[in-house]
């Protein structure tokens, strides 16, 4: 019997970071917010911005600072991308 076996490409996202990723682009868009510009606040490089709108490499405490950065409470900024 063959199994059907799709390739995988790493660990796949969990929906909570699917949706934190979601959020962070929605809100960022509604704010008109650059990458560099929340990296430059994050003291991170623009690259890692762009992991977390993709949802990769999300810590939770990012998340908290991410809604004080936009001004949200953190229940905002994660329903932000539903």
């Amino acid at each position: 019997e063959v199994q059907n076996m799709a390739p995988t490409v790493g660990p796949q996202p969990s929906p909570a970071s699917i949706n934190v990723g979601r959020s962070l682009r929605r809100v960022q868009f509604e704010q008109g917010v650059t990458n560099r510009a929340i990296a430059t606040v994050m003291g991170v490089n623009p690259v890692q911005v762009v992991r977390w709108r993709n949802s990769e490499d999300m810590k939770i405490s990012r998340v908290n600072q991410l809604a004080r950065f936009f001004s949200l409470s953190l229940d905002e900024f994660i329903n932000a991308g539903h």
